[in-house]
């Protein structure tokens, strides 16, 4: 990928009740990070793509700052850009009481 060697992971569904046959897996050697997965349809045929882009290091974590997911058969794509990542924020428990969640 890109000059990057990968270990290439395919995954197949064994039961019917997934969204996807099979995943296509392309993981960094070096860290274990996926940098793209192929997806796919209960046909066995592709669909879309995602790729984990601008990975930097943050508070220790490997992070993608962008995800972009293609589908290929509608000839779109979402992009997902993060700007602000915190890791081991601490949340009152109240937060996630069934309660609150409802809001």
């Amino acid at each position: 990928m890109g000059g990057t060697k990968c270990h290439r992971l395919e995954l197949q569904s064994l039961s019917g009740g997934n969204s996807y046959s099979k995943m296509v897996c392309y993981v960094r050697i070096d860290d274990y990070l996926p940098l793209r997965i192929d997806y796919y349809n209960q046909n066995g045929v592709f669909c879309k793509s995602l790729y984990l882009e601008n990975i930097q290091t943050i508070e220790g974590v490997l992070t993608p700052l962008m995800m972009t997911m293609r589908n290929h058969l509608e000839k779109t794509e979402t992009v997902m850009e993060y700007r602000d990542i915190i890791y081991d924020v601490e949340f009152d428990t109240f937060f996630f009481t069934e309660r609150n969640l409802k809001k």
